[in-house]
């Protein structure tokens, strides 16, 4: 194992997952959204949500996400285009489509949003789940779901190239993966550049079994240029001056420890 240093990391703090679980229990139990919402600095609101939630889990360049407990997780907007991709992602939670983690709370300002907690895919999740609910054999790997998934761009923009023809992804659309991804695709105009990443995948219980989710449903055409475009926009390490905390096992612990 090894941790890489830049400017960012000498504000880090690596801490075992036991050590991890003793913070959340010592500081679980008071966190209140409606003291949140009067809290108006959002420095101050992260400080909150460190001080009762523990450090933030993960962290985008519009929101930072907090872990409340083993089901739910709580992501917080700390800029414009945050808000405005929390309320994005309400729009596609607890409808129709099982591919998005579900939502619990939400804040109608679109400041916070209380959402399922999703495990991190990895290609080898995708791989399992296609070889045992794909019958198409020509789809059996992470690889080749993401050329199900240029295929779709190719349709929406007329190319004259496509992978996989409308037989092929007629046949595809018999799974309830393929099908959903295709009508989330093609009836909203979404773009597509997220869901050919796996870092944006995931894996929920669905129907007593892990399925593949979207991470993050909060991306639209535009809001790059209407909230990024030509704006320095900062990172959350940069607002805060609290210290980032990286969760490790225990035998990773022991393995920096030996390298050191």
């Amino acid at each position: 194992m090894k941790l890489f240093t830049d400017n960012r990391n000498y504000k880090t703090i690596v801490i075992t997952e036991r050590q991890a679980k003793i913070i959340r229990e010592a500081t679980d139990g008071n966190f209140s959204t409606e003291v949140l919402n009067g809290i108006g600095d959002i420095k101050e609101k992260v400080k909150y949500c460190i001080q009762h939630l523990g450090d933030y889990i993960g962290a985008g360049s519009s929101r930072v996400v907090f872990q409340i407990d083993d089901e739910k997780v709580f992501k917080l907007a700390y800029n414009d285009a945050g808000v405005e991709q929390n309320i994005e992602e309400c729009k596609w939670a607890n409808g129709e489509y099982s591919i998005f983690p579900k939502i619990y709370d939400y804040d109608a300002k679109g400041n916070w949003i209380i959402s399922e907690f999703v495990l991190p895919a990895k290609k080898e999740d995708f791989d399992y789940f296609l070889k045992k609910y794909n019958k198409a054999p020509w789809i059996r790997q992470w690889s080749e779901f993401v050329e199900f998934i240029w295929s779709l761009d190719a349709i929406q923009k007329k190319y004259d190239w496509r992978i996989y023809n409308d037989d092929k992804i007629e046949v595809l659309r018999k799974n309830r993966l393929f099908d959903e991804v295709y009508d989330y695709v093609m009836s909203n105009n979404v773009p597509i550049g997220d869901l050919t990443v796996i870092n944006n995948w995931g894996l929920a219980k669905r129907n007593g079994d892990a399925m593949p989710v979207i991470l993050d449903a909060g991306w639209r055409n535009g809001l790059h240029d209407e909230f990024y475009g030509g704006n320095n926009i900062p990172y959350i390490d940069d607002l805060i001056e609290s210290k980032r905390i990286i969760v490790i096992t225990e035998e990773q612990m022991g393995q920096l420890i030996y390298h050191c």
